[in-house]
């Protein structure tokens, strides 16, 4: 079931908070990678070009996640408003909601990853010296461009696999229906409708069913019903990022969701990034003093 709200950020504080960081985060990465980019074209050397280029790559994703909520702000402020209760299932149900939770994901994965990697470059540095001095050269160039392209593929790999259409058993979240029965009320899952499925069709063994074969199934249990011909109405299907109205990514899941095994993998990714890029940052301190 999905919890009615009156706007998209009930929280005025929030409210404000998305308009400040969302503007302040586009102007300033947007200066940022202005001024980064300038600075890559004239690096002569291997450090230079790696270190403005992970710079850059976490300008960027700061920037895409500044875009999401500032998109998020205009959505609350300027275009749902008050009247978002009224809109709430065709917004979570829209492209419009999956495009800002795939921008919001590839933004955070992207600053994620580059800044681990900055980490682990500058650990290097001090370790060894002179391992990444001299001039820039086409090879090093290359790996260099591998390796950004290697955060861009799977940071957008990570954001777009949820909303493809070949793995929407994995994430669709449920259904939801055009119709006043109590029973299609909020976003039924599949559990729910094979509740419903039984009841027509007695036990089903097969629980593995599409969400096509599902709504062929209930579409043909509905269809000469009389007492219900609405239900042939408009199903709207819930997708990864309509579980809430700021379209963020879902990392809560329960044992019975089946996208539980990739939020899962995500989450521990995440989780040893972080730690991986703090234990490095607080060697390149302890590193610092010993030489200083």
């Amino acid at each position: 079931q999905s919890t009615v709200h009156r706007r998209i950020l009930n929280n005025v504080h929030i409210r404000r908070l998305s308009w400040v960081i969302g503007v302040s985060s586009v102007v300033a990465n947007s200066v940022m990678i202005t001024h980064t980019a300038m600075s890559l074209k004239q690096s002569s050397t291997s450090v230079a070009v790696i270190n403005k280029s992970l710079i850059l790559g976490i300008c960027a994703g700061d920037l895409l996640v500044g875009s999401y909520l500032l998109g998020i702000a205009v959505l609350d402020t300027v275009i749902f408003g008050s009247t978002y209760c009224k809109e709430q299932i065709y917004w979570l149900t829209s492209a419009g909601c999956s495009i800002l939770g795939v921008l919001s994901t590839i933004g955070s994965q992207i600053s994620l990853f580059s800044m681990a990697g900055l980490s682990c470059f500058r650990v290097l540095g001090i370790w060894k010296p002179m391992g990444n001095s001299g001039e820039i050269s086409l090879r090093k160039l290359l790996l260099i461009s591998l390796g950004m392209l290697l955060v861009l593929l799977t940071s957008v790999a990570i954001a777009v696999i949820p909303i493809v259409e070949n793995f929407q058993d994995f994430f669709v979240n449920g259904l939801h229906y055009n119709s006043t029965m109590k029973l299609f009320m909020g976003f039924p899952d599949k559990e729910k409708h094979f509740g419903v499925l039984e009841q027509y069709h007695g036990r089903m063994r097969n629980r593995t069913l599409t969400w096509n074969q599902i709504d062929d199934m209930m579409g043909e249990m509905f269809s000469h019903d009389l007492e219900y011909p609405d239900y042939i109405q408009t199903r709207r299907r819930v997708q990864f990022f309509g579980n809430d109205g700021v379209c963020l990514f879902k990392y809560f899941v329960n044992d019975t969701d089946p996208q539980r095994a990739f939020v899962w993998a995500t989450l521990s990714l995440n989780f040893c990034l972080l730690h991986f890029h703090f234990c490095l940052i607080h060697h390149d301190r302890i590193s610092i003093q010993e030489i200083i």
